[in-house]
């Protein structure tokens, strides 16, 4: 008996040993919110991959509360959500804002190149929901096409499904005069770039038979 219950004990040992190893080597590599990261073709950085992690955890924790009968239980679980959710605005935040420089994103036009020039595109400040961002636009000739800039990312050549509308600070497109150079800035969910590697900015015509 005794023989038996040594034997067992040491296979528990064993597993024990087994699950922190393993769980130990992966919270090394996507754990860390510092050394999270995208692919390195990702267009916006470190940014989606932190919140798709920040993401998962804040909806385990809900889930958790969700099911949660014990009222001291579910008062902790509240508090864990409510710092959690501050932590990954701040940490994402920290992303854009702690850079030497914006983090800007290139633009590959494909459509309106006689009507006016875009080449890139400024992430503004971002948290775990979503992106604000600006686009300097250089009126090339009257009249503007549009109201909005229509952009869609790309995972490789596979288009992703939303596509990204930046209205214009100059509000309807008869006060954006040849010449100029207008600012467009929308915020955007972060859903609608994960995984992109490539914008590409197409005409109102395109977009509107998007589901035709």
């Amino acid at each position: 008996m005794k023989k038996n219950v040594f034997y067992f004990s040491m296979l528990l040992l064993f597993v024990a040993s087994f699950v922190l190893v393993s769980c130990g080597g992966n919270g090394t590599k996507s754990g860390n919110s510092e050394g999270t990261s995208s692919s390195g073709d990702q267009l916006f950085g470190k940014v989606p991959a932190l919140a798709a992690k920040y993401k998962a955890e804040i909806a385990e924790k809900k889930d958790d509360l969700k099911k949660c009968t014990d009222m001291n239980k579910a008062f902790k679980l509240s508090k864990e959500l409510e710092l959690l959710e501050e932590e990954a605005d701040t940490k994402i935040g920290e992303l854009i804002s702690n850079q030497d420089k914006p983090l800007v994103v290139p633009i590959t036009q494909e459509g309106n190149k006689d009507f006016y020039k875009v080449s890139e595109l400024s992430v503004i400040k971002a948290d775990v929901s979503g992106l604000t961002v600006k686009a300097d636009v250089e009126i090339l000739k009257e009249p503007f096409p549009g109201s909005f800039l229509y952009l869609q990312a790309y995972t490789g050549e596979n288009p992703l499904p939303d596509w990204i509308m930046i209205s214009s600070v100059y509000g309807v497109k008869g006060e954006k005069k040849a010449g100029q150079v207008c600012q467009f800035t929308q915020r955007i969910p972060m859903s609608y770039i994960t995984g992109a590697t490539k914008l590409v900015a197409k005409t109102e015509e395109e977009y509107n038979a998007r589901n035709k």
